[in-house]
């Protein structure tokens, strides 16, 4: 009976650790997630500016709190889709939502390419 208990545990474990890896993880401040993704750009690309980081946009429903993060890069192609690959496949504090390459020309100047990445962390009200 005590190992099924303990079988158990290590199960409900890896549910969570499986369910954190498909939402973001739970009990992370939405200040330390945003801190969190700035610190990925910096240490994953020399060659990306942050171009925008809008402020953390929060949803309450009866069941969910849902934080999202807009993060607005630009740089080259090959540096903002690398970046975008190591976010979805090494980026633990939250999750891509979405994302979008366009490009923008201001004033004449020579068209500057973006990458608008949307990323969300859930957590249980209850």
């Amino acid at each position: 009976m005590t190992s099924d208990k303990y079988g158990n545990i290590a199960k409900i474990k890896t549910e969570i650790a499986n369910l954190d890896k498909l939402i973001g993880k739970e009990g992370i401040s939405k200040e330390r997630t945003q801190q969190d993704i700035l610190a990925f750009v910096s240490a994953n690309s020399d060659k990306i500016a942050v171009n925008d980081l809008k402020a953390v946009h929060e949803f309450n429903d009866e069941n969910y709190r849902i934080f999202t993060f807009q993060l607005d890069l630009t740089g080259d192609f090959n540096s903002l889709q690398q970046l975008a690959y190591n976010f979805e496949k090494k980026f633990t504090s939250s999750k891509i939502a979405g994302m979008n390459f366009y490009t923008e020309k201001k004033n004449n100047q020579a068209e500057v390419l973006h990458l608008k990445i949307i990323f969300q962390n859930y957590e249980n009200n209850k």
